[in-house]
């Protein structure tokens, strides 16, 4: 089935929200209208074509979920963003928003052997440079139970899975303090004057401040 760059965004965006909102799997048309930053007529119009493209289900000014074959179109978009994300980031040395935006463009590339080809010449990854899964191409989860480090618990262990800054400057921070996705810490205190945090790692207590714990995603 052959979808525009708008329909495609449009599902990415569906496929987002019903995987962020603790996996529920509706959400209105405001929340839609406000992840594409777009008119609530534009939304409806564009929920009427892909309603009749059986991509979603939707009842006027009711909730909207994506059908199987929805979800199978708004995977294999999401399975390019990343494998084009890692590319970018890997191969060319791009960093930071950069690598979003360009990969934004590069995920409308109708062209499955390339794809493919370029999964293989990076190895298989499993995850992209922001530590998201990258999905396979049958229907499943792309996405893990992550948050940012700040809900996280006191005294509980976490894994980190992804950065949401990739620039050179934070990376080599994060490098110089010993923090990297797949570490496992626990998180010692939050300190109510300054919202900094004490992370804890092979027995190694780590300071960083509210900024950087808004920088790193984690997992129970």
């Amino acid at each position: 089935m052959e979808l525009t760059q708008t329909e495609e965004n449009y599902l990415k965006a569906l496929y987002r929200l019903t995987s962020e909102n603790d996996r529920q799997q509706q959400v209105s048309s405001t929340e839609l209208s406000v992840q594409l930053s777009v008119k609530p007529a534009s939304v409806n119009e564009m929920l009427k074509k892909l309603k009749e493209k059986s991509l979603v289900s939707y009842i006027k000014y009711g909730k909207i979920s994506l059908t199987a074959s929805g979800l199978q179109q708004a995977i294999h978009v999401v399975r390019k963003h990343r494998i084009w994300e890692t590319f970018l980031y890997q191969e060319l040395e791009y960093k930071g928003e950069e690598v979003h935006e360009i990969a934004e463009q590069l995920e409308h590339i109708q062209s499955p052997d390339l794809i493919d080809r370029l999964f293989n010449y990076l190895g298989k990854p499993k995850k992209d440079p922001h530590g998201e899964i990258i999905p396979k191409t049958q229907i499943e989860s792309a996405s893990v139970q992550q948050m940012l480090l700040p809900k996280g618990k006191i005294g509980i262990a976490y894994t980190i899975t992804g950065f949401k800054e990739l620039g050179k400057s934070f990376l080599d921070y994060m490098e110089k303090v010993g923090l990297h996705i797949g570490d496992i810490v626990v998180i010692e205190e939050k300190h109510t004057f300054d919202q900094s945090f004490t992370l804890l790692k092979n027995k190694q207590s780590i300071h960083i401040s509210e900024q950087v714990a808004l920088a790193i995603l984690i997992s129970a």
